[in-house]
């Protein structure tokens, strides 16, 4: 909704748990043009966390140069070096007020729905 709000105009496919979220990266029949432009993983996923789909999702072939964005509550630096370890292009620590998060989830369409140049093979 907050991209949207924001007048970013992409699709936005949202998994309401880790399973699903690696089921819709790395189902069967999945190719790299059915891959988005970016993924948003928040570190409080339901049902498996984060931090097991993103040690799952492991870039394969097809999905190595599809970047992940880690969204946290953490400013820990623990937090920043177990996600860039596993791989993550960015990470962003939310804040608490409801308008800072609409302006960081403006700020976060901005920079990888319309400024950033994805890599293709």
């Amino acid at each position: 909704m907050s991209l949207k709000r924001n007048k970013i105009g992409n699709e936005v496919i949202v998994t309401r748990d880790g399973q699903a979220a690696l089921d819709h990266l790395l189902g069967e029949g999945r190719t790299e043009q059915d891959l988005p432009m970016v993924v948003l993983l928040d570190l409080k996923l339901r049902r498996s966390t984060a931090w097991r789909c993103f040690s799952a999702y492991a870039p394969t072939a097809r999905t190595k140069l599809l970047p992940v964005v880690v969204l946290t509550s953490s400013d820990e630096e623990k937090t920043a070096s177990k996600s860039y370890g596993l791989g993550a292009n960015s990470l962003r620590a939310q804040a608490r007020e409801f308008r800072r998060i609409l302006r960081g989830r403006q700020a976060i369409g901005l920079y990888w729905f319309i400024l950033n140049r994805p890599a293709r093979d």
